[in-house]
């Protein structure tokens, strides 16, 4: 890890951060602050943190902020601190043993986590995650609530720039949309997305607008197409049902047919 290397033979990390140390990595590490040469402090330790194990340290240099990204036996857990160990924002997510790939880095500041539909993004500049799925399910209840049901995957990601989301609709269609990555917009979107099906751009916005996740969801929403991949996800599911009950009738056909011989 290029923003954290575990060194085992001292038992220290050293961050992309002159001033910064974590001791003890693997038992009851603390976070080292050197004020001046030859003098340094304990302004953050795993008791401060709800005891979590670390995975990665990240260090924000535009923020002087350093993130503590692991979990502890309840949760998964990342707190950010400032370089006086005060607290500048955290997020947790309920401990799931059998997640595969629990919290990773997707760039300098910002990291991800599986959820069960996609992935949720936090960040410096966030308060709360942003679940593109969720908003999706929250937005389109009732008469659109199928647009709610796709899988959101984490696509292609540019260092600094942009990371792409992929939203599937099993074979019916993906969706392909930009969320930014530079600091001035991180974590929002650019006003367009393209869909496999139809392979042409839908618009949400005017050029040079970032949208919120919940903003990309409503725009999405009031576009005419939306109301068509609807469509075309209830016609899949009607073929699809179909195709089941007459597999079912074949299968009774046949039990009726062995009977006959066994007479």
């Amino acid at each position: 890890m290029s923003y954290g290397e575990y060194d085992r033979r001292n038992g220290r990390i050293n961050i992309d951060a002159a001033d910064f140390q974590i001791a003890d990595f693997n038992k009851d590490w603390k976070v080292i602050h050197t004020l001046h040469p030859g003098e340094a402090e304990i302004i953050y330790e795993k008791k401060n943190a709800d005891n979590m194990d670390l995975y990665f340290v990240d260090y924000i240099k535009e923020e002087n902020i350093l993130a503590l990204v692991g979990r502890n036996e309840e949760a998964y857990l990342v707190k950010m601190i400032d370089k006086n160990g005060n607290l500048y924002n955290k997020f947790k997510w309920e401990y799931i043993k059998e997640l595969k790939c629990p919290i990773y880095r997707v760039d300098r500041g910002v990291y991800g986590i599986n959820i069960e539909n996609g992935f949720e993004l936090c960040s410096t500049n966030t308060t709360t995650p942003h679940n593109i799925m969720g908003e999706m399910q929250d937005w389109n209840t009732g008469c659109f609530k199928e647009l709610g049901e796709g899988t959101a995957h984490l696509g292609e990601v540019v260092k600094g720039q942009y990371l792409e989301v992929d939203i599937s609709y099993g074979n019916v269609d993906s969706l392909h949309i930009l969320c930014s990555l530079a600091r001035e917009t991180q974590l929002k979107y650019y006003p367009y997305m393209t869909s496999d099906r139809t392979q042409k751009v839908i618009e949400l916005g005017e050029e040079g607008e970032w949208l919120s996740p919940r903003m990309v969801v409503r725009r999405f929403s009031l576009n005419p197409y939306s109301e068509e991949l609807v469509n075309a996800i209830r016609n899949e599911k009607q073929k699809q049902e179909t195709k089941s009950e007459s597999a079912k009738k074949l299968l009774k056909t046949k039990i009726e047919s062995s009977k006959k011989y066994n007479l």
